[in-house]
């Protein structure tokens, strides 16, 4: 659909340019708002079509991996907390009941079998509003979760004792 309503030309600078210009960013996180809501397997089935069309290879940078158990381990040995984010990074608020508690519960369970601790601590993918529902908050009360954090920009109290947290979102722009 969207390489359809857009020229591939656009396209290819966008994946295979390093540096981006605004207006291929937007482009970029119009694809995201897209995908974002879909199962993982139809994700992927788009990304490897776009690819195709585009004849690009993946590539990425060392630095461009997430971490690794190891590494996990040596952080949560020196009292970081590691909390849970989903598996496949999707927005939980629009995928179905089973499958958003799928993404919570997969999540949970191979941080707590792979660094033997207690996963206390969700944070919803994107966390806008349209990312989580209150099933979704159920679920995590059902899971034993003590809190959960969502996009929402602002500070927390410590008196507060609500299972959702806000964060404070930081960037390159600011401070």
């Amino acid at each position: 659909y969207y390489l359809e309503n857009k020229q591939e030309p656009e396209f290819k600078e966008i994946f295979i340019n390093e540096k981006l210009n605004i207006n291929q960013f937007k482009n970029i996180w119009h694809l995201i708002r897209f995908l974002k809501n879909k199962k993982i397997s139809y994700i992927e089935k788009v990304l490897k079509d776009l690819k195709n069309q585009l004849q690009y290879n993946l590539y990425y940078n060392k630095e461009d991996l997430c971490m690794n158990w190891t590494q996990l381990k040596d952080l949560s040995k020196n009292n970081m907390i590691i909390g849970s984010h989903g598996v496949n990074h999707l927005s939980l608020g629009q995928l179905a009941t089973d499958d958003a508690n799928s993404e919570i519960i997969n999540s949970k369970n191979e941080i707590e079998n792979n660094l033997n601790i207690k996963c206390d601590y969700f944070a919803f993918p994107y966390g806008n509003k349209i990312d989580y529902n209150n099933q979704n908050l159920n679920n995590l009360v059902k899971l034993g979760f003590k809190n959960c954090f969502l996009n929402h920009g602002g500070y927390n109290k410590l008196s507060n004792t609500k299972l959702t947290q806000n964060r404070i979102i930081s960037n390159r722009n600011k401070n």
